[in-house]
């Protein structure tokens, strides 16, 4: 009993983890991209931070890796693309490096979002419980 509770603790840490990572990364990459404010450093590094520290939270489950393993791919997959696209652009107009670093942000955003979209459960195992 105190197993499931402390397991269903860890879940819910998790996703507010990864909550406000997205949170974290979207205002980063909003105040990056309207301001040149130091504000928006403060974001991109709670963002970074709050995106690396997993391990603290994560369950030791095979499920939990699997979605992590799955959302990283998809990630990589869009920043290559991504990369290509900008470096094709960046022959014909210079780019700052505010775009790279809004790019960065949205990925982490990403990243935490699709870990949260592959790790729901479904309606009909929580209508069980």
């Amino acid at each position: 009993m105190n197993s499931n509770k402390t397991k269903k603790q860890k879940t819910e840490n998790l996703r507010t983890k990864h909550i406000l990572a997205i949170a974290a990364a979207l205002c980063g990459a909003f105040l990056m991209a309207f301001t040149d404010d130091w504000s928006s450093y403060i974001c991109i590094f709670c963002a970074l931070i709050a995106a690396n520290s997993d391990r603290k939270y994560e369950a030791e489950d095979e499920l939990s890796k699997e979605n992590m393993y799955r959302a990283n791919t998809v990630v990589m997959w869009v920043l290559i693309a991504t990369m290509v696209v900008l470096a094709g652009y960046n022959k014909w107009q210079d780019i700052g490096y505010v775009v790279y670093l809004c790019d960065a942000c949205v990925a982490i955003a990403l990243r935490s979002a699709l870990f949260l979209w592959f790790d729901r459960t479904p309606k009909e195992d929580t209508e069980d419980e």
